[in-house]
């Protein structure tokens, strides 16, 4: 458990987490997303842009955008990116945007391989990335997706299980996502606090409203 400290001061205080811009298929600007932290109150925001190995857009104007904008706003900010796991383990993002990300987020939505693979992948990944440098945190986000997509979630709740434990064991944050409902309530209140983190995967305005109201639950 030791790995989940080198990040825990990332995500504390009133943090707003996963957003996505209009550079990728959000459709708020980076300002929209200071603007909202502004008005209610959150003192920290950490985007989670999507991202491929070969990136679709100006990453390194995207990760000056946000700089830009937390100075002027006076809130503080981190950059994120979200990467879809791999067969062999690895995850869709080049090195050298890895190792500039405060955040990297473990998506398995979109695998293309069965349950076992996925499993296999999965437990590479979180081998593969437990030892990033100590400013970055690893996060699997909406975990589960695969699952639910697939209607495993009950079928092969145990198999979860243990990949959640997995995850927890190599020092992995895990995301309860607004827009997936996952992990699901019942497991995620069982999980260690100190690797829980709570995300919005917004897009929207309309997802930064229902986030909000979902917080204040």
């Amino acid at each position: 458990m030791a790995a989940l400290s080198r990040s825990s001061s990332i995500f504390q205080s009133r943090y707003l987490f996963h957003m996505h811009t209009s550079v990728t298929d959000g459709k708020l600007e980076i300002e929209d997303y200071f603007s909202y932290a502004c008005l209610h109150g959150f003192d920290k925001l950490i985007f989670l842009e999507h991202i491929r190995r070969t990136p679709t857009y100006d990453v390194e104007k995207f990760i000056t955008g946000v700089k830009e904008a937390s100075q002027s706003s006076g809130i503080p900010a981190l950059v994120g990116f979200e990467a879809k796991i791999l067969p062999d383990g690895s995850l869709d993002l080049d090195e050298k945007y890895a190792r500039q990300a405060d955040v990297l987020g473990i998506a398995e939505h979109g695998f293309s391989g069965d349950l076992a693979a996925l499993s296999g992948a999965l437990t590479e990944c979180f081998c593969r990335y437990k030892n990033i440098r100590e400013s970055e945190a690893l996060v699997w986000v909406h975990p589960g997706l695969y699952f639910k997509k697939h209607g495993l979630l009950t079928q092969e709740h145990r198999c979860y299980s243990e990949l959640l434990e997995r995850a927890v064991d190599a020092g992995i944050l895990l995301e309860r996502n607004m827009r997936y409902d996952l992990i699901p309530q019942v497991m995620y209140a069982d999980l260690n606090p100190a690797c829980r983190v709570l995300g919005a995967d917004a897009h929207s305005a309309g997802d930064l409203a229902r986030y909000l109201t979902w917080l204040n639950f």
